[in-house]
């Protein structure tokens, strides 16, 4: 017997927790993204991005995580499907998962945590999330 529901497609090996919540300055912006290098920054996040499932386990020697919160359409979600680094420009790009259907209007919140080798997530300074159809959301890294 297979079950099949509905839920968010993860593509990418990077993406380690989904989850349709935000932290409260998405309100106000396109998109949010904060790093973290350690236990505590990954607990604090946690909590300011309103996640509610256990935490990850990170080998924080090796890794760090980034935090992505953006709105979406209910109907075309955000699934990412790979991610380049742009060492010259300090950016990030998560490519996402095209969609081939209208998507409906509606806006709700996402969170994508991604883990990072933490050498390459230390000069990072931008994180865009985005397709190819050039719907690209676009905000600094905070830290």
């Amino acid at each position: 017997m297979l079950l099949v529901g509905c839920s968010s497609e993860k593509l990418s090996e990077a993406v380690i927790h989904e989850e349709k919540t935000a932290p409260n300055e998405l309100l106000t912006e396109d998109l949010v993204a904060h790093k973290a290098f350690n236990q505590n920054e990954l607990e604090e996040l946690w909590e300011h991005y309103n996640l509610s499932e256990a935490l990850p386990n990170i080998k924080w020697k090796e890794s760090s995580l980034l935090f992505i919160a953006a709105y979406e359409s209910s109907s075309c979600p955000h699934a990412v499907i790979n991610e380049e680094l742009r060492t010259e420009e300090k950016k990030i790009h998560y490519q996402t998962k095209e969609h081939e259907e209208d998507c409906t209007m509606d806006a709700s919140p996402k969170t994508i945590v991604t883990k990072i080798e933490r050498s390459k997530a230390e000069n990072l300074y931008k994180v865009q999330l985005g397709n190819k159809s050039g719907n690209i959301h676009t905000e600094k890294l905070y830290h």
